[in-house]
Parts: structure tokens; sequence; C-alpha cells
């Protein structure tokens, strides 16, 4: 039996451990007959934890089928892959959450300290937005023992599945040696590092059709990340342990970079200060060049991320720019190997408010979809306000953006250089649109100007729109792959 047949076969309330025995199917399906071996050894190099390696903090964050907890691990300072981890995870280490989920999985009398509620809340206020919702928790509100078990299988791990912390290949990863350390070993100083632990919600609540999307997502990501290296990407740090022979004991979970805002949060920030701060057009073109870097990036690799908007980008501890939660991205290579352009993709995937129209449409569309929505995103950054706002529907979305080429409205006082590249990255016809490296060599050279009128105190000078003027006008638009 199909891991989809076996599901269905558990019923509508199916344990834990019954759940684990589906990803374990699953997670054979997809090794063995969905990926390449390329992607197979991306797979097996990606560090392995146990539930009994973490200490569990503070809930992040719901998705539609995953929850985000704050999670620390010890970590070898001396080993070798501990020392290309960057130095923002040290930053991220935290002694008070060490004390507060110290006896976390080492105790059985650890009491409750709050209660959580595994209801879905990640819904959205319109059906526009799906948003990944950061939970503000107060201090106390730490997560109670009995939720965080039902992550996990019940179920006593037998010596015959331990398994050894696999050597990572990944120069993101971090790894860490054997679970039973020799003595020698032993004595190397470890530190506590904080991670995001991303791990699915262990229910089929919302249907089994629905399980099986958020195991496939999370399976994706996974692979996804672990093929990626980039400094505005998030990273992966580890995975849920399974033995040789991938059966899942620990549930289905990934480590992450710990990220402490949200781009939406950040614009919230920057509204909420008004006209007070300068130098805010430069802070905002160069986080937009940080984004189009890992956008042009993914897409020399003929990946599509799908999904960009303000809520799937967030900053580290250090104010790094991440984008993350790549749960519906995709590599678009041609099969043929003779053939460079990418595949078309007919699926409507994505959140309307920042969705392509030939996403929406379902006419076919690849890389260039991408450029479209960050042409949205730049222009609810540089505006600081929501797209779209008026629209309530995804049917007056669909009526409005896709069909009839609504696009949010370019005031007459913004400069003429940033109306340029919004409205060439929405253009209607995706082959109009110009490729994401275009984009962040023109945001650039803003970033330059923007940066020698503070200097010379000049900031709003003729000269300065001119000068942008020429140098956009004049640029030779390279076309994105459609």
């Amino acid at each position: 039996m199909d891991s989809m047949t076996t599901l269905e076969s558990l019923g509508d309330d199916p344990s834990t451990h019954d759940l684990d025995s589906v990803i374990t199917l699953r997670v054979e399906e997809y090794l063995t007959t969905d990926i390449s071996s390329y992607d197979y050894e991306l797979w097996n190099s990606i560090p392995q934890y146990r539930k009994t390696e973490l200490s569990f903090g503070r809930l992040l964050g719901k998705g539609s089928f995953s929850d985000i907890f704050e999670v620390t691990a010890s970590v070898v300072e001396n080993d070798r892959s501990f020392r290309k981890v960057k130095d923002d995870l040290l930053k991220n280490t935290t002694d008070d959450l060490g004390r507060r989920i110290e006896a976390k999985f080492r105790s059985n009398d650890l009491k409750k300290e709050g209660e959580l509620k595994d209801d879905y809340t990640g819904s959205i206020t319109d059906d526009l937005d799906y948003k990944f919702n950061f939970v503000d928790l107060d201090e106390e509100d730490i997560v109670n023992d009995k939720y965080i078990d039902s992550l996990f299988s019940s179920e006593t791990t037998s010596e015959a599945f331990m398994v050894p912390r696999r050597q990572g290949k990944s120069t993101k990863s971090v790894c860490f040696g054997h679970v039973n350390r020799p003595q020698a070993y032993q004595k190397q100083k470890e530190r506590r590092l904080v991670f995001a632990m991303k791990c699915l919600r262990p229910t089929v609540r919302y249907g089994h059709d629905q399980f099986m999307i958020g195991v496939d997502d999370l399976l994706k990501e996974t692979t996804m990340l672990a093929s990626l290296d980039h400094p505005n990407i998030i990273n992966i740090h580890g995975r849920g342990a399974g033995d040789k022979y991938h059966r899942i004991t620990d549930g289905i979970f990934i480590l992450l970079d710990r990220l402490t805002e949200t781009l939406d949060e950040r614009i919230n920030r920057w509204k909420n200060m008004g006209g007070k701060n300068e130098t805010l057009p430069l802070t905002q073109i160069k986080v937009l060049i940080l984004i189009a870097d890992a956008l042009s990036y993914l897409h020399s690799k003929m990946i599509i991320f799908r999904d960009l908007k303000p809520t799937n980008i967030g900053f580290d501890s250090s104010g790094t720019v991440k984008l993350f939660d790549f749960g519906f991205a995709l590599n678009v290579a041609s099969n043929d190997s003779n053939n460079a352009e990418p595949q078309i993709l007919y699926d409507q995937c994505g959140t309307p408010r920042y969705m392509a129209p030939e996403t929406g449409l379902e006419s076919g569309y690849s890389l260039s979809a991408d450029v479209y929505s960050f042409g949205i995103l730049f222009w609810e950054v540089w505006s600081l306000k929501k797209p779209f706002g008026k629209i309530k529907s995804s049917e007056e979305m669909r009526k409005a953006v896709f069909m009839k080429e609504e696009r949010p409205k370019i005031s007459n006082q913004w400069p003429e250089y940033v109306s340029a590249i919004m409205t060439s990255c929405w253009s209607k016809q995706p082959s109009d649109r110009p490729d994401m490296s275009s984009v962040k060599t023109n945001l650039s050279a803003i970033a330059m100007q923007l940066s020698k009128d503070e200097s010379t105190s000049q900031r709003g000078n003729r000269g300065r729109s001119n000068s942008l003027r020429m140098s956009l006008t004049g640029m030779v638009r390279r076309k994105t792959m459609i």
C-alpha cells in the first residue's frame, strides 16, 4: 500500500505513532522515486537530531500545516562544521532560554508552564493573504509537555534505531559527531545555539489530503534548502533523525536559522516612524537589493519561489535579510539537457495579492512570475501600504488585477527611477519584465546615488533624479525567461 492509502485506512483519528508510520512510508517513496541521486545525497548530508538533543522554547509561529518553535541544541565549538556556522547564530544564544527550558525532555516531573492550543490560527483575514503568524507570547507561555510530546512518537527509541549524527557535506550545516560520544570527544567545549524548528502538525483534522500535502511540502523544502547557499536565504541546520531504513520515530522537522522579525513587521515599524527618518529610502532600497539578489540566485539555478511576500522575508538577530518558507519553491529546469528554457507551470500557487496574472489565470508561467511579485513587493515597501487594499476577495482580484490589469497606484511624488523599476516588473507580458539580476543592478545604482545625496545633504535634488533617469532609461533590459 502507498502512503496515502495507508493513511486513509487509519481513519479520522490516527495515533501519532501511526502518523509516523505513514510519514516513514512517504519518505521512502520520496527518496526512491521522486528525487534524483544528487538530491538523495543532499538529504543524507543534512545533520540529524533527536528530540532528546533539543530543548524547546516558545512557539514562534503557525503555518497552514506546520508550527515553528524556538529550540536550543548543544554543539561542539571546535568541530570543523561548527566553525563554518555564521557568527550571528552565536549572537542568538540566550542563557535565559536555557534556564527556562533546561529540564525539557530530561524530567517527567516538569510542570506545565502554559497551555498552547493547537488549533490553527494562521487563517487569513481575507482570502487574498496566506499569512504565517509570528506569535508574540509572554515569557510564561512556554509550550506544555503534552503538546510537545504529540509532535513526536511516544514510542521509546531502541538502541537499534540510534543513528549517529551524520557528517554534513554542506558548508551551511552543523555537524557535531555521534550521539554516544567517546570520552575524548566529551571533553570538547560545547555551546548552546538557538534555532527555529519547523515541524509538521501531527493531526489530520483538516483531511488526509491536507496532511499529505504538508508532509510533501516539508520534504521538498528540506531537499531544496540543502541545495542552496546564499547569505539572504535561510539556512537549514538539521532534520529529524531516522534509521538507515528511513523509519521515522521522532516526527518530521527541520532546524533553521532563528529569525527575529518579518519584513511585514518591519514595514509597520517604518510606517510608525512617519517622516522622521530621512535615511529610510536608502534603508528600504538596501533591503530590496538583498531580496533581489536572493531571487537572482534562485533563478540562476532555475528555481522559482512562487510565494514572494513580506511575511516570507525575515531578519535574523544581526539584521541580515533572509528569504524563507520554500514549501512552494520548485526547480523548473527542463528535463531535456539540450533545452535551456525553463518548464512552464500551470497550477495556481502563491498568495493572490502578490500573484502574477498568468499564475492566477493558470495560463502558464515560470520565473518571471517572481519578478511580478517583486514589483508588487517593491510598491509595498516604498509606499508602506498593503497593495490592492480595497480588494476584498479572490474573485474581485481575478477580475480587477488578473483580467483588467489593475496595478497599485504610483504617486506622482515618487522619484521616476523608483516607478520605472516597479512598472517594468509588473508588466502585463512576462517577456517584458526584466530579470532579477538587472533589477538588482539598477537598485544598486539607486542606492549608490541615495548614499551620495545623504552625504551632501541634497536628498530630493532634481539633479539626482535626472542622472538616475538617464541611467535607467538607457539600460538594456535583459528579458526574464518566461
